[in-house]
């Protein structure tokens, strides 16, 4: 078993040295750059250059509009998604961002209060504009590995079509152990879940590499951790494959024993 496609989030492509990631790429693989606006992405089309990179946008909203996009963010927030029609696309779909950084208690009580609580006026807009989009844009929807029922509060219920395909987070370096260990029998099923009902369209990211947007998330104390989640991923029949996130590699010591790490899987 191998992965047929490869795909790394950036979050923080102002951090990365794009000539130095670049040399240690040698298959074919996909990129999403974090951007606010077209013209934002145009420049990091501009500099990242490789015959084995496919660049791809990331659109996100600033920390006052709530960062990713749901059925709370504003409709002139939502409509910002537009002008990034026809490109390749990946969209992260979770309620607004409020915390300041991250901390378990805090994630629970965002939890209860978003995922539980809150009502999202504007899911069915939201929906409307991301498949008007998906006419001639392709468009990674990505969110949380949680139950439909969840996921259609805030707007993660997004259908998959001929340009739509879902990305869901296996973020396993979040949890210590023993809930890592117990979180894992829940990832494994719902990974065999979602590729039977999806097929090869279904993707999977793993992390966290680097830390996200809080600056503060638990991240893999070492590769051989990464490895073992690889590792997890081919047995369980994943072919999509995604990496959060490119400057965590580079920012590592040896950021070419992570890449390493991923070629032992590609055929």
């Amino acid at each position: 078993m191998s992965f047929n496609t490869v795909t790394f989030w950036s979050e923080f492509p102002e951090k990365v040295n794009w000539k130095l990631f670049s040399s240690l790429i040698d298959f074919n693989c996909s990129v999403y750059v974090l951007c606010k606006n077209r013209s934002n992405f145009n420049k990091w089309k501009l500099k990242i250059k490789s015959k084995y990179i496919d660049l791809g946008a990331w659109p996100a909203l600033s920390f006052k509009e709530g960062y990713w996009f749901s059925g709370l963010s504003s409709k002139e927030s939502i409509d910002k998604l537009k002008e990034f029609q026809g490109l390749k696309i990946k969209l992260d779909l979770e309620p607004p961002i409020r915390m300041e950084s991250y901390s378990d208690v805090v994630a629970l009580a965002y939890g209860v209060e978003f995922f539980l609580f809150r009502q999202y006026p504007r899911n069915n807009y939201l929906h409307k504009v991301i498949y008007d989009l998906s006419k001639n844009t392709d468009i990674i929807a990505s969110g949380y590995p949680f139950p439909d029922f969840v996921t259609k509060r805030y707007g993660g219920d997004i259908r998959i079509n001929s340009k739509i395909r879902k990305n869901y987070f296996i973020y396993t370096s979040y949890f210590p152990d023993p809930f890592k260990s117990l979180l894992n029998v829940y990832y494994k099923w719902f990974i065999r879940k979602r590729i039977e009902e999806e097929g090869n369209k279904a993707m999977f990211a793993l992390g966290c590499i680097g830390h996200g947007v809080y600056g503060n998330e638990r991240i893999y104390k070492n590769v051989e951790e990464f490895r073992k989640d690889l590792g997890m991923f081919n047995e369980l029949g994943v072919k999509n494959l995604i990496v959060f996130e490119v400057a965590g590699i580079m920012e590592r010591k040896n950021p070419k024993k992570w890449i390493d790490a991923i070629k032992q899987y590609l055929k």
